[in-house]
């Protein structure tokens, strides 16, 4: 095996490679970087963990080396990956090996603001992004400039692909320059693969170092068959396994493993974000106090905590979604637990390469449910993978010391979790093929989550309509009838959505519990339909719209002809139902005209009552007051804060507390006679003592400033006239 001094690396680069501990190049790597460096096209497929990453980046190094770029230049490299984690991978990556060098390296990736990344990607000599943000800067970014790209890098094509983003990788091609060159790796060879390959490489080198794949006595990858098109392969230094459960045992399952293997770093697979974050909780309740989650939910900054933490530490347990299942290269993991299956083959092998990377070894164990695993097995065999049948013992199956329903009866988020978690379980369960969930316990798979009661699970119309008619013939499922996939932004690497891109058009309202009667399991359907309730109002408004006239009677002759209309109030019935014509005056009528007629009416009736108070008066021989006179004319009014009007006739207190009123009015208007005098005396007094301390100052004023103020004669004018205005306020005081 060569080393990499004989490819002729600057001294940079090969300083970062010593540092680094790089001294023989993978096989992938050797293969490609005299290649690249001679400026072809290249079309690579290797298997996962081989060391594709490291092909391309020395080769990108030493090409900016060679044409001594620098920032003035602008962008040269354009790298696109399929998820954010492998870009930040790739970053890492060009850090180390690259530290000698003076290239800038930028990252353009969701989760980041976009006016933080706008005024530094110009920057960059080498960008590594997702497709969805690159598109979104060559469209809205005026600074973003490819006019000077001299290399495209395509890491994990496949995937990218896979995720819906071909439009915007052609998109994106389209707007780089032709004279360029692009090197486009893949951990398989598939059509979609092949048809990009042929729309952007020109006359590329096909740099094939996929091995095919068996399995001898002791469950070590062989390589002694012959692989198809389209296949994948998996490290010869993988052992492979697999266990068949029943979903209620997978928690227990999970637990016997992880501390069976305590000390050890693990990575868990499951398929739904929710089931990552409900594991998590469950498990550190049971005091693992290493265990870390990551799935596709989370925000940018915690994603880069939580994988910097796994990427560091030895003895940790990381529970993820098929986020981190491509192209990610963690150190030291030694065992791959796929606790729920995945959703093809390829996934698979993409799932267990997490481990026994760059020629160490390593444990994958995949889960299986009985339904899954005669047709998944197969999958594997067609791809020449075969791995063995492990039994499972109670030993594999303890209980956890703090048992789940006990823990959600004092955690109401993790409760919360929980049937969420159940919930899109088996959505994801029924998006698979020849799945059934009602092959399921569903109680006891609700139970094992700690959760009393089954959540309800919903039906599509065809389901509804069967189960109505009694078809019993196929069990029910929850396969919805239509679903959608977003693919217009760069996180669709998030498969493993909890709603998991699934929008089903479903009647909210029927819903079915599947629940355990005997031995077989029985569905049960609840339907209902609350009546609309319609207002007098609306139903008004949709009279008048239609034009009908109520409470109208219209007589016919014997020909037909109308003979004439008359109304139902004429003919002597009193109608009944709601008077359309005051309706229709109430509606029209607006809110001050409203308030004006609400205020007429109770004048009329205070006036009205006043009328019976000076009756009963008479009556009694009591004439009506001066006041009581002025209250029926005015019908009613306000006198120093108490109301007059209003009482019933029959209300023998009425004339006792009228006459207290009339008192209680007296009694305030001499009190506030009293006080006007009093304040003005105060004022008078005030005024002499002002004036006499004015005239005792104005002896004391020297000559000079004398004459700046007015006369003598005037003074005493003015005093007088002020002295007479005191004494006319104390005479009227």
């Amino acid at each position: 095996m060569p080393s990499f001094t004989e490819f002729g690396l600057s001294e940079e680069t090969l300083q970062g490679l010593e540092e680094n501990k790089y001294v023989e190049p993978k096989p992938i790597q050797a293969a490609t970087i005299p290649v690249a460096m001679e400026g072809k096209d290249i079309l690579g497929a290797a298997e996962t963990g081989s060391g594709k990453t490291l092909a391309f980046v020395i080769p990108v190094l030493e090409r900016l080396a060679e044409m001594k770029w620098s920032s003035m230049y602008g962008i040269a490299v354009i790298i696109i990956t399929p998820t954010r984690e492998l870009a930040v991978q790739i970053y890492e990556v060009f850090k180390k090996v690259g530290k000698y060098h003076h290239f800038s390296v930028g990252t353009i990736i969701g989760g980041q603001g976009r006016m933080y990344e706008r005024p530094r990607i110009s920057s960059c000599n080498i960008v590594i992004c997702t497709p969805g943000r690159l598109l979104d800067h060559m469209d809205s970014n005026p600074d973003f400039k490819t006019d000077n790209v001299q290399m495209l890098v395509l890491d994990e094509a496949d995937q990218i692909l896979d995720h819906g983003f071909k439009e915007a990788v052609d998109s994106i091609i389209a707007n780089l320059p032709d004279e360029r060159q692009t090197l486009l790796f893949s951990a398989t060879q598939t059509r979609k693969v092949k048809d990009l390959a042929r729309l952007s490489l020109k006359e590329p080198v096909d740099i094939n170092m996929r091995q095919p794949n068996n399995v001898d006595p002791s469950q070590t990858i062989s390589s002694s068959k012959k692989q198809k098109d389209g296949s994948v392969s998996t490290p010869q230094t993988l052992v492979q396994s697999y266990v068949v459960l029943q979903a209620e045992e997978k928690l227990r399952y999970l637990w016997s493993f992880v501390k069976a293997r305590a000390g050890k770093k693990i990575l868990v697979f499951v398929t739904t974000s929710k089931q990552a974050k409900f594991f998590d909780g469950i498990l550190r309740q049971n005091k693992l106090t290493n265990v870390l989650s990551f799935h596709g939910k989370m925000s940018q900054p915690k994603r880069l905590q939580e994988y910097g933490k796994f990427e560091r530490k030895t003895n940790t347990i990381m529970i993820a979604t098929d986020v981190l299942a491509r192209g990610m290269d963690f150190p030291d993991v030694e065992f791959v637990l796929q606790l729920d299956q995945p959703r093809d083959a390829k996934e698979y092998v993409h799932r267990a390469g997490r481990t026994a990377r760059n020629g160490q070894k390593g444990t994958s164990v995949l889960c299986l449910l009985p339904s899954e695993e005669e047709a998944f097995i197969s999958q594997l065999d067609k791809m020449g993978i075969r791995p063995h049948k492990i039994k499972v013992t109670p030993r594999d199956l303890m209980s956890l010391p703090f048992l789940p329903e006990n823990i959600l009866a004092r955690d109401y988020e993790l409760r919360v979790l929980a049937q969420k978690c159940f919930e899109t379980y088996l959505k994801s369960l029924n998006l698979g093929r020849q799945k059934d969930i009602l092959q399921i316990d569903l109680p006891a798979y609700a139970q094992s989550l700690g959760l009393q009661d089954t959540p309800k699970l919903r039906l599509n119309r065809s389901q509804r309509r069967d189960a109505k008619k009694g078809v019993t013939e196929e069990p029910l499922t929850i396969t919805p009838k239509t679903f959608s996939t977003d693919k217009s932004t760069e996180d669709n690497e998030e498969n493993d959505d909890d709603d998991m891109v699934l929008k089903p058009k479903v009647n909210k309202k029927t819903e079915v519990v599947a629940e355990k009667a005997g031995e077989g399991n029985e569905s049960f359907i609840s339907e209902g339909r609350k009546a609309k309730i319609v207002v007098r109002t609306a139903a008004a408004k949709r009279v008048l719209k239609k034009g009908i006239q109520a409470n109208i009677r219209i007589k016919f002759d014997e020909e037909g002809n109308p003979e004439g209309v008359a109304t139902v109030v004429e003919s002597g019935v009193q109608p009944i139902g709601l008077n359309l014509e005051e309706a229709r005056q109430r509606i029209t009528m607006s809110a001050k005209e409203r308030k004006e007629a609400d205020k007429r009416r109770i004048r009329a009736l205070r006036k009205e009552q006043m009328k019976k108070r000076k009756e009963m008066r008479r009556k009694e021989g009591q004439p009506g007051s001066k006041m009581d006179m002025e209250d029926m004319e005015d019908g009613g009014g306000d006198f120093g804060g108490v109301t007059l009007g209003g009482y019933e006739e029959e209300d023998e207190g009425g004339f006792e507390a009228l006459e207290e009123a009339v008192e209680e009015v007296e009694h305030v208007s001499a009190e506030r006679e009293l006080k006007t005098k009093k304040r003005k005396r105060d004022e008078a007094e005030g005024l002499l003592m002002k004036k006499e301390k004015k005239n005792s100052s104005a002896s004391k004023v020297s000559p000079l400033s004398a004459k700046k103020g007015p006369s003598r004669k005037e003074q005493s004018s003015s005093l007088i006239n002020d002295e007479d205005f005191a004494l006319q306020l104390l005479d009227a005081a």
